[in-house]
């Protein structure tokens, strides 16, 4: 029996597999659902990845999660 390496593949499997509590085996459920089952679910995924590297940030006083650079959940002052 042949085995087919696909690279693509195995480095998505292997960016799921970083994360806290996933092993290999769920990590290649979630990349082939994501490639093969749901693609636009993989697409969603994705986005909203990059959205969130880009825009969340440490709320410079509290480190909280912030899209600004003080969070309104601790550090606004309320009107």
């Amino acid at each position: 029996m042949r085995h087919y390496k696909i690279e693509a593949f195995e480095n998505l499997v292997n960016a799921f597999e970083s994360l806290p509590t996933i092993g290999k085996k769920s990590a290649i459920r979630m990349a082939y659902h994501a490639v093969m089952v749901d693609g636009f679910a993989g697409m969603k995924l994705s986005h909203a990845l990059e959205t969130a590297i880009n825009c969340i940030v440490k709320c410079t006083k509290c480190h909280n999660m912030s899209e600004d650079e003080l969070c309104s959940i601790l550090c606004r002052p309320l009107p």
